[in-house]
């Protein structure tokens, strides 16, 4: 019963982010310069994340083993920059939790295979961006410890949405089946 709240509560969030996308005028799109290297001293469970684009920031992002897991081979994170006065959640997941590259570019149909939803407070307002752009690459996958190590690359370049946003982390997570 909880399970199936937390997944309409995704769902939900998901089809949000991507209507109020569509109804966003398109604009020029700045092209970041893709030179910042990608943080690699996270520990378990604890990733920095850089983001480009529209605006630029790092921020240090936490993901419990009790929100993350796989379902159906499917793995699903969610992660957030604090316990308390948070400012950016993440959610993510890919069709399948084995090593491999998932793609969550919306064309050319069929490829497909991940999501990913940020949602950051602007003005004290909570923002949804789909991410439709890019790649999460799950590396390894150890089912004894329960840890798997991947990194992503997004973007929602050309999305129409009010900001252009390049994300980028690598990350260890542990999570529960």
């Amino acid at each position: 019963m909880i399970n199936r709240i937390k997944y309409s509560i995704i769902v939900s969030i998901l089809l949000i982010a991507v209507l109020s996308a569509c109804s966003v005028g398109n604009k020029v799109i700045p092209d970041p310069s893709g030179s910042i290297p990608v943080d690699t001293t996270g520990s378990l469970g604890n990733f920095t994340m850089i983001v480009t684009g529209d605006t630029a920031f790092n921020i240090n992002i936490l993901s419990d083993s009790t929100l993350n897991q796989i379902k159906d081979d499917s793995l699903i994170v969610i992660g957030a920059d604090a316990l308390t006065n948070t400012k950016v959640l993440l959610y993510f997941g890919t069709l399948s939790s084995e090593p491999g590259t998932y793609y969550t570019e919306t064309a050319p149909p069929g490829i497909t295979s991940a999501l990913f939803l940020a949602r950051i407070k602007i003005n004290g307002v909570f923002k949804s961006y789909l991410l439709q752009h890019g790649t999460i690459k799950i590396e390894s996958k150890d089912v004894v410890n329960k840890i798997i190590k991947g990194r992503f690359d997004v973007n929602n370049e050309n999305a129409g949405a009010d900001l252009t946003l390049y994300m980028r982390a690598n990350f260890s997570i542990t999570y529960k089946e």
